[in-house]
């Protein structure tokens, strides 16, 4: 097996393997039917061929690149963002699937619009003898964190995906994300992440034997069909439903992906705990990040008591929603015509932790409408484009800098299959002011 590692070696890669990397995702099946990502892609890599990467920016590409007109303004429409992120996961997609074998490749960094043209190394892998028995995580130096997988399947794609991730090369955090993160963007930061469990049943096809206290019930005559249809199921097999409080959704998993590369950027320790064995006591005078929706998480339910912005269900339209306390404003989801949801809502916030007002340890939730939500607040959080927007958007206010304890709204679309598409910033409302003018 071998393990890749791209290398931003531009002073090593000539113009004429450049082009011929480029060409070669313009060309491929992959970008086939995205015109505009491939229009995208051709302006920013022509301008990084011509020596010009540092004049791009987000105004040339809607006007030079996405037919946008001439009085196009960033603030009012978001789609040179929103374009980015797809052509970020489009190349993914082209090198994972149809060209892996590609030795120079294109990379566009989070939060910017200059390509990246890096050489893949190949290494292969240390032999079997080699390898440290019974150690699953790389040397220490590499990897600070102290990681307990609670949710055993979900958890375990994210430390895979965190794995890869580690092995690329990683960008220079942008001073922006670390200003937004303050404390909890600092190598002494020993952080607990706490992530809320959704309380579900769980279908066994067998007799399995269950633990002490634990107890298992019949599932419905009608879930046959339906577990039939996604598993095997033998035709004399009995399901039995198991009450699980142990798991964590997909959003919340991939919102643990994003923030932990953030932390490993700036070599953050950290420790990744279930909130049901980190409860809201165990955060005071620490920095802590909370993903969860208040259904799902005591602890969030209970800090955003007090908060101008909440997460809960209107009756009215029976659906949750985020509530703006101040105006009884809510800002509802929406569904697709199959009533899948398609556009959600995340909602950031931020404040001292207890025992550390001051600031010097600071507590970030990311909550919202399904785990997409959160995961849109994690991502917007994340994005040096979107919190330069928001900066811009408060000093307009009159304040300096971030605010000491704040909220934000993100709207968010997301696919049937609950996967985060877009995310983009809707409201925000600014807690301590007497401290952040």
């Amino acid at each position: 097996m071998e393990r890749l590692a791209t290398v931003p070696a531009a002073g090593l890669i000539s113009t004429k393997d450049k082009r011929a990397a480029l060409d070669l995702v313009l060309k491929s099946n992959t970008f086939s039917r995205a015109d505009q990502l491939r229009s995208f892609l051709r302006f920013i890599g022509e301008m990084e061929l011509e020596g010009k990467a540092d004049e791009i920016t987000e105004y040339l590409i809607a006007v030079k690149a996405l037919g946008r007109t001439n009085d196009f303004s960033a603030l009012e429409d978001s789609s040179v963002r929103v374009m980015a992120r797809s052509l970020r996961q489009k190349l993914e997609e082209f090198y994972f699937h149809e060209r892996p074998e590609a030795e120079i490749r294109i990379e566009l960094a989070k939060g910017s619009y200059h390509p990246r043209f890096v050489r893949v190394e190949r290494e292969p892998a240390p032999a079997p003898e080699a390898q440290a028995p019974e150690t699953p995580f790389p040397a220490p130096r590499l990897l600070t964190s102290t990681l307990i997988a609670f949710a055993a399947g979900l958890i375990v794609a994210a430390v895979a995906v965190f794995f890869l991730t580690r092995n690329t090369a990683a960008a220079a955090v942008d001073s922006i994300v670390r200003e937004a993160w303050g404390p909890i963007a600092r190598p002494d930061a020993n952080i607990l992440i706490a992530v809320g469990n959704p309380l579900h049943m769980i279908f066994h096809p067998f007799p399995v034997v269950l633990p002490p206290g634990l107890q298992s019930y019949p599932a419905p005559a009608e879930s046959y069909e339906y577990y039939r249809r996604h598993r095997p199921l033998p035709a004399d097999a009995k399901l039995t439903l198991q009450t699980v409080d142990n798991a964590a959704s997909m959003g919340h998993v991939l919102g643990i992906v994003t923030a932990v590369k953030l932390l490993n950027s700036v070599g953050a320790s950290y420790q990744i705990l279930p909130e049901r064995t980190a409860p809201l006591v165990s955060f005071r005078g620490r920095n802590v990040l909370l993903i969860g929706s208040p259904e799902d998480s005591l602890a969030v339910s209970t800090l955003l008591q007090n908060m101008p912005f909440t997460v809960d269900f209107d009756p009215t339209l029976r659906d949750l929603v985020v509530r703006d306390r101040r105006n009884n404003k809510v800002y509802a989801p929406k569904r697709d015509d199959t009533g899948h949801y398609s556009e959600v809502y995340g909602l950031i916030t931020i404040s001292p932790t207890e025992g550390n007002m001051d600031g010097s340890r600071r507590r970030i939730i990311f909550s919202g409408i399904t785990s997409v939500g959160c995961n849109a607040a994690v991502d917007f959080m994340t994005s040096p484009q979107d919190l330069h927007s928001f900066l811009d958007r408060i000093k307009a206010e009159g304040y300096r800098s971030f605010p000491v304890n704040y909220q934000i709204v993100v709207r968010a679309t997301t696919t049937p299959d609950f996967l985060l598409t877009t995310t983009d910033y809707e409201a925000h409302a600014i807690i301590d002011k007497a401290t952040s003018k």
